[in-house]
């Protein structure tokens, strides 16, 4: 039987019973059919899908989400994505469907289930990064869809945002994945040496060098991706030789005559106001361009103190799994945790849950194996450890008293109310209530 003598209502059967998750879109992004396998990854039944063109269905189930990125690129897309429902990892296909050479008239969507393979390695898993608050999240998504192509990307952000982090994520979900990932921060290599550790030497270039010479970061990472950290600190007279490799595509080692062909993805990243260096004539203008196709703005941890618990739990879950221990926080650890506002943002907040963790020789740990730092001026405990519910709502409110005195520097019941974001009458009821 040829495929043409398939009936509708056959191919509407082989397409329900398939075992991959198959929807089918129009060109406005309206889903037209969905197949019950659909259920597993999405947790929709097909019914709740079909006509539908609000894709805040797919927010926080899937992620990176590439049905936009569909509608504007019109192409064959292959992605990688991480399905919440299932904590796995699928092959997600988008093929749209052209009639002449017209534009495509709908897209259909394939979710293989290939979770992750068997013989990959933990520490090989593109993973994930999820946020609790809403302006990062979707900066996180643009920047998966960012991974998927090969434009130069600028991360800009505070020290210990987590920009080599992020480098890194991208990385892992691009089809560079499987090729070198090489970092090298540009203010920590002496200005004698970096020349030789981006593009490499040839033999006897220099006193001390190398018989054979020696391979620099960019040939490394060819094929994979290249992370420039620091980028605002490197020397004018390298920007130079950095924008002519950028724009030709080919290195030559120190002390060579002969030009090497490269195929590297370039990430960047700064702590510094670029604008400014410019303006100082401190940062070429011409290189800012080449690397900044894309540019995102990492935002500092205080602005988003919706993730310190999750990120806290998370660095606590890790270093269980490394010592093979039960530990976990009492809950009033994250009150402090909430209460400060972490200028060393998530390297710092990483740092105290690994130094808490280490000082704590039982399974809970407290508040006062915190650094000096995020306990600031509070107090001296004013509870005994408690490990019922009244217990610790009442040691939470006298807490949170004692952190707004102590940052109002007042006890004053209107300071309390304003700084607490509850009323006037909630505020003497604590004051009454915890102090003496």
């Amino acid at each position: 039987m040829s495929p043409c003598a398939l009936d509708k209502k056959m191919m509407l059967e082989i397409l329900n019973n398939l075992f991959p998750g198959i929807f089918i879109t129009d060109k406005r992004g309206k889903v037209l059919y969905v197949n019950p396998a659909i259920i597993r990854q999405y947790g929709n039944k097909p019914e709740d899908l079909v006509n539908v063109i609000d894709w805040g269905k797919w927010e926080g189930i899937v992620f990176p989400i590439i049905y936009r990125h569909q509608l504007r690129e019109q192409r064959l897309l292959l992605y990688k994505q991480y399905f919440r429902l299932s904590n796995a990892y699928h092959t997600s296909a988008t093929v749209p469907v052209f009639h002449g050479k017209g534009p495509y008239d709908y897209t259909v969507h394939v979710i293989q289930e290939d979770s992750l393979r068997p013989d990959a390695p933990e520490s090989e898993r593109p993973f994930p990064a999820f946020s609790q608050n809403a302006a990062m999240q979707s900066k996180l998504e643009q920047l998966m869809t960012m991974a998927g192509s090969d434009l130069p990307i600028l991360l800009q952000g505070e020290s210990g945002t987590g920009k080599t982090y992020y480098a890194r994520l991208i990385h892992a979900n691009s089809p560079r994945r499987d090729a070198p990932f090489i970092m090298l921060n540009c203010g920590a290599i002496p200005e004698s040496l970096i020349e030789s550790e981006l593009f490499g030497y040839a033999g006897g270039a220099f006193t001390g060098a190398e018989k054979n010479g020696r391979k620099g970061f960019f040939e490394m990472a060819d094929q994979g991706t290249l992370f420039l950290d620091e980028i605002g600190d490197m020397p004018l007279h390298l920007q130079a030789k950095l924008l002519h490799v950028l724009e030709s595509q080919t290195i030559r080692p120190v002390g060579s005559t002969e030009s090497i062909p490269i195929d590297v993805r370039i990430i960047t990243a700064t702590n510094r106001d670029i604008h400014s260096l410019i303006s100082d004539k401190k940062f070429r203008q011409d290189l800012y361009w080449r690397i900044s196709a894309y540019t995102s703005i990492i935002t500092p941890l205080r602005e988003h103190r919706e993730d310190i618990i999750p990120l806290a739990l998370e660095f606590l879950e890790d270093l269980n799994h490394e010592y093979q221990t039960h530990k976990h926080f009492y809950p009033l650890i994250f009150i402090y945790l909430l209460s400060y506002p972490w200028p060393g943002n998530i390297r710092e907040l990483k740092n105290a849950v690994e130094r808490a963790f280490i000082l704590t020789s039982s399974n809970e740990i407290n508040e006062e194996r915190l650094p000096r730092d995020i306990l600031g001026v509070f107090k001296d405990r004013m509870y005994k450890y408690s490990h019922d519910y009244n217990g610790i709502i009442r040691q939470a409110e006298a807490v949170l008293l004692n952190i707004a005195i102590t940052a109002q520097g007042s006890d004053s019941t209107q300071k309390i109310a304003e700084f607490l974001n509850i009323t006037y009458t909630q505020a003497l009821y604590l004051k009454e209530k915890h102090q003496p």
